[in-house]
């Protein structure tokens, strides 16, 4: 199963999981995200607004904050059971974050409610139960049932015993039993296969459900959870950063959750790679749950061999797929009978796809003289290479159930990935790239995770479930070269832009709920923490960048060599040169807390109400603001948009984010085959922590990610008004230095530029900022769906 963080990087090879004997998948979704959103750019950005607030995010750079870091999107592999999936925020379907439920009404042969039944839920395969007593209604609830296979029975003195199995419960499910109970006779028990309702009748959320036979059946391309939740309506791959998109909305706006805690990458957003009750995201919510074991010892194993020479070739004679090796396997079973269980999973992946280096500008084209050296040289960068995606994947997990009041969990997963040049080999189903072989490089990835949940039940009608979770993740990210970029219309060689670099994270989680359930209402109230400290060391164009405009071959390739019409190398003013200043550290910390309260309440058997309300604050950090040249020329600037901003201010708290929510669930039929839904309410999501790299690091001093450009401006008098007279005047003669040698420049060479042109030392010019706006709001999504079937 691939749980693999999500980028602008090219997509991630397809990953398998190892003992996946899925269940069920369940699908939810929701309307399109309602309000007017909009995005102004004139160094300055301002995105995401709604009728009464906004968002607002300043820059200074030409490069959009989600594209500053080519996130790779890493192969996660877990072994993972699919019994929950994609769940919208369409009100409640993600309150049961590793859990489901079964409800219902006891009445006689002639429809008379029947309280005080005895109803009795029991899964065969761990012999877990739980009993509950019908109230004055005759309606049962029972919450907080791991997933699995149940079998509901049901007892009073006087009338005959009904048992109803199998019963399937998906994690978020509210399986509806009804039980219809005959006065006692010759056969004291009536056992009846099957019994619950074919639809869900009592949530608001729209659903569907993939069995076991689509799950292991259906032809997907890969062991991905993702593949399945793309099946439903408004389900996509964000075609950006490649993550998950619900209804529309971008990848990072989703939470994505595994064993009911946060698996979403705290410093890029989208899948990494808690219980979101009242959801705090905008786009959506995907559940996830690893398996566990049972009293009967089962294993399995499984190789999956594909090799590029066994698969056709595509229409244009190139190779369909790349070379793919996987296995793994799985084994779970009892420690003690009834009580305590164990599973542990491991798998390994081996990928190579052979790549090539093609500037397709060259094919066929014939250099004039002046051209003929850069020409000779991207010729000789046309070289084969191989991307590779080797990664390997382990967890462990012990359940213990103590008695039938109180059960635990713990889980702990291990993940190691390492992708030889795999940062920018371009689309994955094309084999040739413009980036030349020293324009790649090392994507790897390692991850810690422990996750445990304890469940009790305090008593028959209140039940308590806590849940923590402890993850480390570690991101190198090699350069193959460290030389300076060359980018132009042709292709790319030298070290990429944002290479090399590291990123590293931890996150802290605690959460905990209370459910009571009152004669016709299930009463939830709960709270969250979550705390996630990011480090990283980045920064844009750290061994300098030639960037050079234009689209004519022949042009470009005269300014990159000597003679011709451009007689020297970067002499004309097509040729720009960027330089990173800074010392590329970023280090900060961010704390999110949450409350809720929610209650179902069913208003008539064939007619639930949920009623909820949420409130979430995120406390953010306080930049670094020492560097007062910097500080001084942007406070108080009045950008286009007729903003100004302080940018020593602190990044402002989101206190004020209070989510209300309404649905309803009606079954006109009452016979549980039709369900007309709605559902409105308010839904905030976080800010991925990476928007704040900028702001927290670049009014510092030294500061973190800053780049300069040269030429510098020059009055019109003054010749030397180009990279390549700029340099020569501090003794650097670009002639001089071959395409694949030419110098690395330090700060110091900038300042003594500047000396030698006489102007004024300003070692920030140009330097281009991030600021947060000090009015910054969270993204905010109100949404409604109409009454439908």
């Amino acid at each position: 199963m691939e749980l693999g963080g999500a980028s602008g990087a090219p997509p991630r090879p397809p990953a398998r999981s190892a003992g996946v004997n899925p269940a069920s998948l369940r699908l939810w979704w929701e309307p399109d995200y309602i309000g007017p959103s909009r995005k102004l750019e004139a160094r300055a950005r301002s995105e995401t607004f709604d009728r009464r607030r906004q968002r607002r995010y300043y820059r200074a750079r030409k490069t959009p904050p989600d594209r500053r870091v080519n996130v790779k999107k890493r192969t996660r592999l877990a072994a993972l059971t699919l019994v929950g999936a994609l769940a919208a925020v369409s009100g409640f379907p993600q309150s049961q974050a590793t859990t489901g439920q079964i409800t219902g009404r006891a009445v006689d042969a002639q429809g008379g409610v029947l309280p005080a039944v005895n109803v009795t839920v029991t899964n065969p395969a761990t012999g877990f139960s739980r009993s509950v007593a019908t109230n004055a209604e005759g309606l049962y609830t029972i919450p907080l049932l791991p997933p699995g296979t149940y079998e509901v029975s049901a007892v009073l003195t006087g009338f005959q015993t009904v048992r109803r199995t199998p019963i399937p419960v998906t994690v978020g499910s509210s399986v509806t039993v009804d039980l219809r109970l005959g006065v006692a006779g010759v056969a004291e028990t009536v056992t009846v296969q099957g019994g619950a309702a074919a639809l869900e009748t009592t949530s608001d959320a729209r659903s569907a459900t993939f069995n076991a036979a689509a799950i292991e059946n259906l032809p997907i391309n890969g062991r991905r959870f993702q593949d399945f939740v793309t099946l439903t309506p408004t389900a996509q791959i964000d075609p950006q950063r490649g993550q998950i998109s619900l209804s529309g909305q971008r990848g990072i706006n989703a939470n994505i959750s595994v064993d009911g805690a946060d698996f979403n990458q705290p410093f890029f957003g989208g899948i990494r790679g808690g219980e979101r009750s009242n959801t705090a995201f905008t786009g959506g919510l995907v559940n996830a749950i690893t398996k566990s074991g049972t009293n009967q010892i089962r294993g399995s194993a499984f190789f999956l061999d594909r090799a590029k020479d066994w698969a056709e070739k595509n229409a244009f004679g190139q190779n369909a797929a790349p070379t793919q090796k996987q296995f793994g396997g799985s084994v779970g079973g009892p420690i003690q009978k009834d009580k305590a269980f164990f599973f542990a999973a491991f798998e390994r992946q081996t990928f190579t796809n052979t790549r090539q280096v093609l500037f397709d500008r060259l094919a066929g084209f014939t250099p004039n003289a002046a051209g003929q050296e850069a020409f000779a040289f991207y010729k000789s960068l046309e070289t084969p290479f191989e991307a590779t995606n080797d990664a390997w994947t382990g967890l462990g997990r012990i359940d213990h159930q103590f008695n039938s009041a109180n059960r635990f969990s713990i889980r702990y997963s291990h993940s190691d990935n390492t992708a030889l040049n795999s940062n920018s080999v371009g689309n994955a189903l094309d084999p040739n790239t413009v980036s030349a072989l020293s324009n790649n490089g090392t994507e790897k990835d390692n991850t810690n995770i422990v996750v445990g949940q304890f469940t009790s039940s305090l008593r028959p009608n209140v039940l308590l479930e806590v849940r923590g979770q402890w993850a480390r993740e570690q991101r190198p990210r090699l350069a193959n070269a460290e030389a300076p970029n060359v980018t132009n219309a042709i292709g790319r060689f030298g070290t990429v832009n944002f290479l090399p670099t590291t990123q590293f994270d931890k996150r802290y989680q605690a959460a905990a709920n209370l459910t009571w359930i009152k004669s016709a209402h299930t009463v939830k109230v709960g709270t969250e923490y979550n705390h996630v400290f990011a480090d990283q060391t980045f920064g844009f164009n750290q061994f300098g960048v030639f960037n050079v405009a234009g689209t004519d071959t022949a042009t470009l390739l005269d300014i990159l060599g000597t003679g011709g019409t451009v007689a020297n190398r970067f002499d004309t003013s097509a040729a720009t040169y960027l330089l990173q200043l800074g010392n590329l550290l970023a280090s900060y910390s961010t704390d999110e807390i949450a409350v809720f309260a929610q209650d179902n309440w069913k208003v008539k058997p064939n007619f639930t109400l949920n009623l909820g309300l949420r409130w979430e604050g995120a406390l953010n950090p306080t930049p670094d603001a020492g560097n007062t040249t910097m500080l001084n020329q942007v406070k108080g600037f009045q950008f286009p948009i007729g903003r100004t901003t302080d940018p020593s201010a602190k990044i402002p708290n989101q206190l004020d984010q209070f989510g209300p929510r309404l649905g309803f669930a009606w079954d006109p039929t009452r016979d549980g085959k039709t369900a007309v839904r709605g559902y409105t309410g308010i839904y905030y999501a976080r800010t991925p922590a990476l928007l704040y790299a900028g702001p927290m690091n670049n009014y510092r001093l030294p500061p973190g990610d800053l780049s300069i450009q040269l030429p510098l401006t020059v009055p019109a008098s003054n010749p030397n008004n180009t990279i390549y007279k700029q340099l020569l005047a501090i003794g650097i003669d670009l002639n001089r230095s071959p395409l694949g040698q030419l110098p690395v420049l330090t700060p110091a060479q900038v300042t003594q530029i500047a000396t030698a042109l006489g102007l004024s030392v300003n070692p920030f010019f140009g330097a281009q900022p991030i600021s947060m706006d000090n009015d910054f709001k969270n993204p905010r999504a109100f949404q409604a769906t109409c009454p439908c079937p």
